[in-house]
C-alpha cells in the first residue's frame, strides 16, 4: 500500500564434499549473502528495482571464488493483473550477472513462464533446492509442488559432479489444469561452466 517496498535476503551455508575427485575429498564450500532489495513503484505498472549486498563463496574448485560487493537494477512491469515481467541486471558472481523472469496467465488454469537466471551451484545444491519444494501428492506419491510432476530426485539430465560450476539457464514453459489432470510443457538450455577438470 506504499510506493517503496523492501527486504533483506541473508543465506549462510556450508557442505562437505565426500568421494567423488579424491582432489576435493573433505573439501568444504562455504557460502555467505547479505542482501539489501528495493522496489519503488513509478505507478500502477511500472516499478524500479534495485539492491546491493555482500556475497563470498570459499570453494577450492573454483579457481577465482567470488568474495566482495553485489548489486543490481532493474525493473518490474505489471500491465494487468495475470501478467507480470521482471529484468535486473548487475554485477555478482566476478563480473556482470543478468535475470528475467515473466509470467503470464491467459486463463486462471493456465500459466505460461520463462526465466533466465546466473549462478553459481553445485550438483548438491541443485538436489537440496528440489527437496524444498517436497510434497505429497493426492494419491500418496512424492512430486514436486512447483510443477505437480512425480519427484526425480537428483540432476538426470546433467548426472552428479563433485565440482563448482557457472550456470546460465533459460527456461520457459506453459501449464494447463483440467479437472482431473494438469499437462506441463517445458523447455530449458542450460549451460555449465566448470574451472576444475
Amino acid at each position: 500500500f506504499t510506493d517503496f517496498a523492501w527486504d533483506i535476503d541473508a543465506n549462510v551455508s556450508n557442505a562437505e564434499r565426500d568421494g567423488g575427485n579424491p582432489a576435493f575429498d573433505g573439501t568444504e564450500i562455504e557460502r555467505r549473502f547479505l542482501k539489501l532489495n528495493t522496489q519503488y513503484a513509478l505507478n500502477s505498472t511500472w516499478s524500479l528495482l534495485g539492491g546491493a549486498g555482500y556475497e563470498s563463496v570459499e570453494d577450492p574448485t573454483l579457481f577465482d571464488p567470488p568474495e566482495g560487493l553485489v548489486w543490481d537494477a532493474g525493473f518490474q512491469v505489471r500491465p494487468n493483473s495475470v501478467s507480470r515481467a521482471r529484468f535486473t541486471f548487475g554485477d555478482r558472481f566476478g563480473g556482470s550477472n543478468y535475470n528475467l523472469e515473466v509470467d503470464y496467465l491467459p486463463s486462471p488454469l493456465t500459466r505460461i513462464r520463462a526465466r533466465y537466471l546466473e549462478s553459481i551451484q553445485t550438483s548438491q545444491g541443485i538436489g537440496f533446492d528440489q527437496l524444498s519444494s517436497l510434497g505429497l501428492g493426492s494419491t500418496g506419491v512424492l512430486i514436486d509442488e512447483e510443477t505437480g510432476l512425480p519427484f526425480l530426485p537428483g540432476d538426470p539430465r546433467f548426472g552428479v559432479r563433485n565440482g563448482a560450476f557457472r550456470q546460465e539457464r533459460f527456461s520457459a514453459g506453459i501449464e494447463h489444469t483440467s479437472l482431473r489432470n494438469r499437462y506441463t510443457f517445458d523447455i530449458f538450455d542450460e549451460k555449465r561452466t566448470f574451472d576444475s577438470t
